[in-house]
């Protein structure tokens, strides 16, 4: 098997109000150049923990909004990928997203946000109609992936998704158990749920009432959303993704 690409990310910070992981966490921002070095896993790096905030893709990469422990040495993320696709549709890959804290001794929560480049990670060869691509990370080895239907939801602060606030059997988020419920057709979809997991300052904390809305969102693939014991048994039917709301607008 030919080498895969190690990829060492710049930090490229971009500032989300209102998330709260029940962590007081400092936004930075680094101007860290990328490089690219040869290799096929991550054997060798003193790795250390994070956490994923959240993905939030769009149509070139991913930005994965992290947290880490730090504060006074200058970090890096590495992206390893080992150049297999998966033969189905959509095609599938997966790359392991490695932090490297340089024994800083500091222990503030340190908020960033890792930029990867689908051409650079890739080399090039992500297809045109999109794939499932999956993050691994490397202490935890936990994994999240994301659809390449569900990353053309539209984003940003304009309200042009159509969706239904409805109550959900059980479940939590920035209302409560009240989500959005796309109207819009989403491709190998049927039904996707907008879970509300955070907001911009224009939206109020204040749970709407249930009825028909045009809104903008950021989506937020794997964010997880801190309440005390809650459990729930009796998720709604279909895709649910966490998203910040930016815009909301009643019919």
């Amino acid at each position: 098997m030919e080498k895969g690409w190690i990829w060492l990310i710049g930090l490229v910070a971009i500032f989300f109000s209102c998330y709260d992981t029940e962590l007081d966490a400092t936004e930075i921002a680094s101007d860290s150049d990328n490089e690219y070095l040869l290799g096929s896993s991550l054997d060798g790096l003193a790795l250390d923990p994070y956490t994923i905030i959240g993905i939030t893709p769009d149509s070139d990469g991913w930005n994965v909004i992290v947290d880490y422990s730090g504060g006074c040495e200058e970090h890096q993320f590495y992206a390893v990928w080992n150049e297999e696709w998966a033969e189905s549709f959509p095609m599938q890959t997966t790359f392991e997203l490695g932090h490297v804290g340089n024994n800083d001794p500091c222990d503030a929560v340190i908020r960033d946000t890792v930029r990867v480049e689908f051409d650079n990670l890739f080399n090039n060869s992500y297809p045109q109609e999109g794939a499932i691509v999956t993050l691994r990370q490397s202490v935890t080895r936990n994994t999240i992936s994301v659809h390449p239907g569900l990353a053309d939801i539209a984003q940003g602060n304009f309200c042009n998704i159509n969706a239904k606030l409805v109550g959900t059997p059980c479940g939590t988020g920035l209302w409560g158990n009240k989500w959005l419920k796309v109207q819009d057709s989403v491709d190998f979809h049927n039904q996707v749920w907008l879970q509300p997991v955070t907001n911009t300052a224009a939206i109020s904390l204040n749970v709407p009432e249930e009825g028909d809305y045009d809104v903008g969102i950021t989506l937020l693939f794997g964010y997880q959303f801190q309440i005390e014991n809650s459990i729930c048994q009796a998720l709604p039917e279909g895709t649910i993704i966490p998203i910040a709301i930016n815009c909301l607008d009643k019919d």
